[in-house]
């Protein structure tokens, strides 16, 4: 068996209970800690930067907004699993 993603929910859960049940890693608190610090921080996305999407198209819908479309991104260790898309205002002459 190994562990995905998609697991880190239930590991980090309950301050890692399942770490010490499963894995037997009782009396350990400290080290328990450490895996629960690590696995949170990647399910966050520290440590890795996703790659540039590409394939971007924008379509003008009207004059106050615009269809985004684009292709995945990915990065090294886990799935993107959002995108935030920023609006900012120009000035006019």
């Amino acid at each position: 068996h190994g562990i995905t993603g998609y697991d880190f929910p239930e590991i980090v859960q309950n301050s890692g209970r399942v770490l010490s049940e499963e894995l037997g890693l009782k009396g350990k608190s400290q080290f328990v800690n450490k895996i629960v610090s690590a696995v949170q921080a990647r399910m966050l996305g520290i440590g890795s930067t996703p790659s540039e999407i590409e394939n971007v198209e924008i379509a003008l819908t009207n004059c106050r907004s615009v269809g985004l479309k684009w292709g995945k991104s990915s990065a090294r260790i886990f799935p993107v699993h959002s995108y935030r898309i920023q609006r900012r205002a120009f000035a006019t002459t």
